[in-house]
Formats: structure tokens, sequence, C-alpha cells
């Protein structure tokens, strides 16, 4: 299958949604349980994918993910932050006051 195929496959609404969704769960540095458990059940959800969480520390979890393919292709491997290191007091968005949570607004295909 090549990209053209493979990118017709992208429900780019649902795709929209989950990044929304995601931006719009807080979760900075050391506190992305909530994150985590929203992938946790996202991914659950599709028999298809294995799905783990990994304790690293108290409070701290890895999402682990596997969807096996028939072997015959090349392997992925996707790894990406769940925090964030938005706290309130950085520069450029200290006007907002601490705690400041960023929220995902959609303007036609930009998020």
């Amino acid at each position: 299958m090549d990209f053209k195929e493979i990118s017709q496959k992208i429900d780019t609404e649902e795709l929209a949604k989950l990044i929304c969704e995601m931006v719009n769960i807080p979760s900075p540095m050391g506190k992305e349980e909530e994150l985590a458990d929203y992938l946790y059940n996202r991914f659950k959800q599709n028999e298809r994918i294995k799905v783990k969480k990994q304790e690293v520390e108290t409070g701290r979890h890895n999402v682990i993910t596997t969807l096996k393919g028939t072997g015959e292709g090349p392997t992925l491997l996707y790894v990406g932050h769940m925090d964030t290191a938005f706290g309130g007091d950085e520069e450029g968005i200290r006007e907002f006051g601490p705690g400041y949570q960023p929220i995902a607004r959609r303007d036609g295909d930009w998020i």
C-alpha cells in the first residue's frame, strides 16, 4: 500500500477530534496520568490493538500499544511525549496566570 492509499483511509474529522481532546486534557510534566488514562481507554476500544500502561513513577505512565501486521512489511515505532511544558509561569504566557491550560481551537484544517 502506498502513501496515497494510506492517506485516503485517514478519517480527518476523527483525527482532528482526537487531537483537540488530547490538547484539552491538562498534562504538565509529572501530571500526565489523565492523558495516559484517556489514551489507554481510547486504544482499548480497538480489539486489534494490544495496549498496556507502564508506570515509570507514581502517577506517571507510558502507554504502549502494538498493532500486529502481516509480518511482510517494515516495522514502525512511534514515540511521543504526553507531557507539556506549560505551567503558566513560562515567558510568553505569564499574563495568562499560573496553571494556564491551552484549549484547542479549530479553524478549517488548522488546530
